[in-house]
């Protein structure tokens, strides 16, 4: 970093621990443990909050002098400027308004915690009981941007949510014991005591029972019941309200050279 201009390095720090602390769960995956006991927040109210602080951010990235900054500072605040641009832009376009789909959403996302949240300790297997909490909370809040998708014409193509009805059946049918969700029992029963082992068990056991199976089974309901039948027929995100300028978006964002 060039010695004369501090800001960029500042900058990107800034804004990468904000990326981490809004993304528990990618911070866990990496190897951030600092906050393992949290699931992202999908509130309407936290995604724009999260639009307007990189908002901020930008307009600190356009302040920075780059006839101080070597070649490579110079790429790196062009990538920032262009990665939160993208970011603001995405936003404008309300998909978040379409949160879940076969591949991606907590329905799927949060099954899979149990492959890189650490089980090493007790306070890892706290950490992972407050994940197991907070996961109503978060389907809950898929719901309320399905919902107001729903408002804004902004809906998922039908075939899509049918299959993704199919995936979040399977977890509301579960018993804890068939749930994946009791399995990270296997991976610290040699760093308990009997009786503790039977604690975490149990508590495990019944969160899954009376916390994350019936929000699968809200899910699937409101999916089933109410959502489905507001899924748009044609597919293609120029179905979507605004889809052919969508459409041009990502298209130039997946092939545009950073020059």
């Amino acid at each position: 970093m060039n010695d004369k201009n501090m800001g960029l390095n500042d900058l990107l720090k800034k804004y990468w621990e904000y990326v981490l602390k809004q993304n528990p769960t990618f911070a866990t995956y990496i190897g951030d443990h600092r906050y393992n006991n949290r699931l992202e927040d999908l509130s309407e109210d936290a995604i724009n909050k999260q639009t307007e602080h990189v908002r901020c951010l930008l307009d600190e990235a356009k302040k920075i002098d780059e006839t101080l900054l070597t070649d490579d500072e110079k790429l790196n605040l062009h990538m920032i400027k262009k990665s939160i641009s993208n970011q603001i832009r995405m936003h404008t376009f309300k998909t978040h308004y379409i949160p879940l789909n076969q591949m991606q959403g907590p329905h799927i996302d949060f099954p899979q915690i149990i492959e890189f949240h650490p089980f090493g300790n007790e306070k890892d297997v706290q950490d992972y009981i407050a994940r197991l909490h907070a996961f109503p909370t978060q389907i809950d809040q898929v719901i309320e941007l399905l919902q107001k998708g729903m408002e804004h014409k902004m809906v998922a193509y039908k075939k899509v949510i049918e299959n993704t009805m199919s995936q979040v059946e399977t977890f509301s049918k579960f018993t804890p014991e068939q749930s994946p969700l009791l399995s990270p029992i296997t991976k610290i029963k040699e760093n308990l005591s009997e009786k503790d082992l039977k604690e975490i068990t149990d508590s495990i056991r019944e969160l899954i029972a009376s916390k994350v199976t019936p929000a699968y089974k809200k899910l699937y309901d409101y999916l089933s019941r109410e959502y489905l039948d507001h899924c748009r027929v044609k597919e293609g995100l120029w179905a979507l309200p605004e889809g052919r300028d969508m459409y041009s978006f990502y298209a130039a964002f997946h092939k545009r050279p950073l020059s």
